[in-house]
């Protein structure tokens, strides 16, 4: 089965284009999780930025990028929470998210 059909047709410019800002994307997510790291941030201004950057982390690297969090610790308290780590912050409804600030803040 033939699915070229289905794919835009994008020029070569277009198409590094929208690399270049995939990749803008993930420098700007991986300077937020490293100022929440370093504690310049808290988990409740990260929830509340909700810009494109902070809605696209998954949930899994937002608690590992909190001090004192590793991939264990993380995991179990995504479970205890009742949440998949895979899924995005942009998924989170609002008790969701103040059960997280909750247990991170």
């Amino acid at each position: 089965m033939d699915n070229s059909e289905y794919l835009p047709d994008h020029t070569t410019e277009e198409r590094v284009g929208y690399l270049r800002l995939a990749q803008e994307a993930r420098h700007e997510r991986a300077e937020t999780c490293r100022r929440l790291k370093r504690g310049e941030m808290t988990v409740c201004q990260f929830l509340g930025a909700r810009t494109k950057v902070t809605e696209g982390t998954r949930l899994r690297k937002l608690v590992m990028s909190v001090p004192g969090y590793g991939v264990a610790k993380a995991e179990r308290l995504l479970v205890e929470l009742g949440l998949d780590g895979g899924r995005r912050v942009s998924s989170l409804g609002p008790n969701q998210r103040a059960c997280l600030v909750a247990a991170l803040d």
